[in-house]
């Protein structure tokens, strides 16, 4: 494993950018002398919004204006330095796209940055801009800013608007940042939501997820107890251990249940925003986008009745037992970031992304927000990110608790 120390990368070197420019700040505010990229996925005014494909460009116009919240940050004083990679339509969790294009990890170059969104992980890893915007559908924000050592934010499902984004499963889309530092978080979720974060001095509690522990890869395990415990040194802070039979009062509740309900309505979300286009088009696709959306197609759509009491179920369930002072806790990814090559075997990259996703469902189910850190492992050999979830809603209550390790 090698971890980059004073690096310096190029945009060129880090593959992370499709397009390079300047694109304001349109006025001063807590955003100012702050970069940006934002990923494929997102509109910017009079470019063409790629998505991760070649074919997807063809025959479409360029954007007619940014998206919103591309318009937000550059009138809070951030300028946006280009426009980021982004894999496969926007939802696929390896990122192992063709070595010639695949972007860098900036801080473990011999591991995978990941996917969907590893432009811009790759841009704020290199070190190019302070902060990437894209959206996470279940992962495809976190999972790279896990493996890159960065702090990453999933905003709560409607919080921020998606008007701009290209539609992946729309229930599930949610604007995401990546950033360098959980330090400016703070203002970058203050433009976004237009209201700053709660730095509250109240006592909080921190259940970690059980059910979640036992996905980790034993070698990854130890690393992640050592975060676990610092979160004990934190102001106000109280820890202790929960899992879904408690959340849900009862025992017939797992996180595979919940990743079945979250995998097959994601995918007859995506079918529906793709599948027509997909069918007409037949795109070149690497192996895990294809799978993954013809495994949609094939999905029975009789069961839809039933999967969306389910979510509904958990979603209810985990917001009414966080409430506004009750956080949960639990891995990002079950690995530490893969070694380049280590998910080439389809038997292993089907096993990584069952357990990503099982690990994304209780916050892409309830809509909820999740704030993913760094590892703070003085030996460098990454960990797998800690993950903090709130209730839906309770994205400046959440951002606020992150403030406090800073």
């Amino acid at each position: 494993m090698t971890v980059s120390h004073g690096h310096e990368w190029t945009a060129a070197g880090s593959r992370a950018f499709l397009e390079e420019f300047e694109l304001g700040p349109w006025s001063s505010g807590v955003l100012s002398g702050v970069t940006l990229a934002i990923s494929d996925g997102i509109d910017i005014e009079e470019r063409f919004t790629g998505c991760g494909n070649a074919a997807w460009k063809e025959g479409r116009v360029v954007a007619a204006k940014n998206a919103a919240a591309v318009d937000l940050l550059l009138s809070s004083g951030a300028q946006c330095l280009g426009k980021a990679r982004v894999s496969e339509l926007g939802f696929t969790l390896l990122g192992e796209t063709d070595a010639s294009v695949r972007p860098v990890n900036g801080r473990f170059p011999d591991r995978l940055t990941g996917g969907a969104a590893h432009g811009i992980a790759s841009a704020v890893s290199c070190g190019l801009v302070d902060f990437g915007l894209g959206t996470d559908s279940g992962g495809t924000v976190l999972v790279p800013a896990s493996n890159c050592g960065l702090t990453g934010w999933r905003s709560s499902h409607g919080i921020v608007s998606g008007a701009g984004f290209m539609p992946v499963a729309a229930s599930f889309d949610a604007a995401s940042i990546i950033c360098k530092s959980p330090a400016l978080l703070p203002s970058i979720a203050e433009c976004l939501l237009s209201r700053r974060a709660e730095d509250s001095t109240e006592d909080v509690e921190i259940l970690v997820l059980k059910d979640a522990l036992r996905l980790l890869d034993k070698n990854a395990g130890g690393g992640f107890e050592s975060e676990i415990s610092r979160l004990n040194a934190v102001r106000g802070v109280t820890v202790r251990e929960t899992d879904l039979a408690e959340i849900c009062g009862q025992s017939d509740v797992s996180l595979d249940d919940c990743f079945l309900v979250f995998e097959q309505l994601f995918g007859m979300e995506a079918w529906n925003s793709l599948g027509g286009w997909v069918e007409s088009c037949m795109p070149v696709m690497g192996d895990e986008a294809r799978h993954r959306l013809f495994t949609a197609r094939h999905l029975d759509r009789s069961q839809l009745p039933a999967l969306a009491r389910r979510r509904f179920y958990y979603s209810e369930k985990l917001s009414g037992f966080l409430g506004s002072k009750r956080f949960l806790c639990l891995p990002t990814t079950p690995y530490s970031a893969p070694v380049l090559g280590f998910l080439s075997k389809a038997s292993e990259s089907s096993r990584y992304v069952k357990l990503v996703m099982s690990l994304a469902a209780p916050s892409a189910l309830a809509g909820a927000p999740q704030v993913t850190l760094p590892s703070a492992n003085p030996s460098g050999v990454p960990s797998p990110g800690l993950s903090l979830l709130a209730a839906k809603g309770q994205d400046a209550a959440l951002i606020g608790l992150v403030s406090r390790f800073v």
